[in-house]
């Protein structure tokens, strides 16, 4: 017997922050504003324990600086967990299909919400957007995040008890028949092997290749801006090897202490592949 359940999540947030990017004669102003972020689920569940996703999203969160504005190098440095500026319109965040192989193996696929975000098991065990830190930072590692794609293919394998391996295939722009499609670029590849030490204790170790085409790294967190070329607007072409790590620690119910390492993601420029 199939079954549809939904899940809805509202964010109302007041946010006051010192300074305004938009106003150079106000940048010794605070600024309180008001926002909201709407989150609606749609849970299609199958008799072979097999499921399907949607999920719709709707806000206008942002602490962005305009893009003209020199503050705009800042935005990955400032972003808060919880923004989703859509404009107060909503969009398709989420449609897969999610199924088991055996007992031990689950399977991810579908044309929206495929990356590693969605698919590696997070260290921290408050990560998602509803209940993390505030700071999009301390959320995750930020390599995790690396040029995340929506389109794809993933697998979470149960190795053994408090032992598992996740691996994500997603491309960003698979509908473009001229500049992506669902082997070409921008894409991502990453595995991740997670583990729960001991009963107050997780850790992860990961690894990520990303394919960028428009000089950044893909990253709404740090610096994003890497390969652009003044005065003429010409995107380098980046291949990057990203590796990493998260611990986590669960003091008591009310304390958890968060730790991620990752050195400076190697990447190589591809200028020679361009057209």
């Amino acid at each position: 017997m199939m079954s549809l359940k939904s899940l809805h999540k509202a964010s109302l947030i007041i946010i006051s922050r010192f300074g305004n990017g938009k106003d150079p004669s106000r940048q010794n102003y605070s600024c309180v504003t008001f926002g909201a972020n709407v989150q609606l689920s749609l849970l299609t569940q199958f008799p072979d324990r097999s499921l399907l996703l949607t999920s719709l999203q709707a806000g206008n969160i942002s602490t962005d600086a305009p893009f003209t504005s020199f503050n705009a190098l800042n935005n990955g440095f400032t972003r808060l967990a919880y923004e989703g500026n859509t404009g107060n319109t909503f969009r398709l965040t989420d449609l897969n299909y999610r199924f088991y192989l055996g007992d031990r193996l689950a399977i991810i696929v579908g044309p929206k919400g495929i990356s590693a975000v969605n698919v590696f098991r997070g260290a921290n065990r408050i990560e998602s957007a509803g209940s993390c830190p505030i700071s999009l930072f301390a959320q995750r590692n930020p390599i995790i995040s690396l040029n995340a794609g929506q389109t794809g293919l993933g697998f979470d394998w149960q190795i053994a008890k408090g032992f598992s391996l996740q691996g994500v295939y997603s491309a960003g722009n698979a509908a473009a028949t001229d500049d992506g499609g669902l082997f070409g670029r921008p894409t991502s590849i990453g595995v991740q092997l997670a583990a729960t030490i001991f009963e107050r204790v997780d850790a992860a170790i990961y690894y990520l290749n990303s394919y960028t085409n428009n000089g950044t790294l893909g990253s709404a967190v740090g610096d994003n801006f890497v390969g652009i070329t003044f005065p003429t607007n010409v995107a380098s072409k980046f291949n990057t090897n990203a590796f990493g790590g998260s611990l986590n620690w669960q003091a008591i119910n009310l304390i958890l202490v968060d730790g991620l390492a990752s050195p400076i993601p190697i990447f190589r420029m591809l200028d020679s592949l361009a057209t």
